[in-house]
């Protein structure tokens, strides 16, 4: 995935991620204020509650995603991957961890 890619899929998962909180808060302010009443407050709640939780989802997704890079150090003259996932260093021509197992991309 290149530089631009990872950050447009990060972007792209803040801004899902803040929808999705604003769709619980809605309902939640609704209540407080009194514009609603309660029952209606508590039905609007559990309405919006399943799809701001997957938006949210979705987004915390995209996030991970984008932050899942490699990064490559040099030691001793030999080059080496650092797993995004637990930190360690592996030879440069791993393809997983050797740690974790987790998948290491160039």
């Amino acid at each position: 995935m290149s530089d631009v890619e990872s950050t447009i899929k990060g972007v792209f998962g803040v801004i899902l991620v803040a929808i999705g909180f604003v769709l619980l808060l809605y309902p939640i302010l609704l209540i407080l204020t009194g514009d609603t009443g309660l029952f209606l407050g508590i039905i609007y709640l559990l309405l919006f509650t399943l799809p701001a939780g997957i938006i949210m989802f979705v987004g915390a997704r995209l996030l991970h995603k984008s932050a899942n890079v490699n990064v490559v150090q040099t030691v001793g003259g030999e080059s080496r991957l650092t797993c995004p996932n637990c930190g360690v260093r592996n030879a440069s021509g791993a393809k997983f961890c050797s740690e974790c197992g987790a998948k290491l991309v160039k």
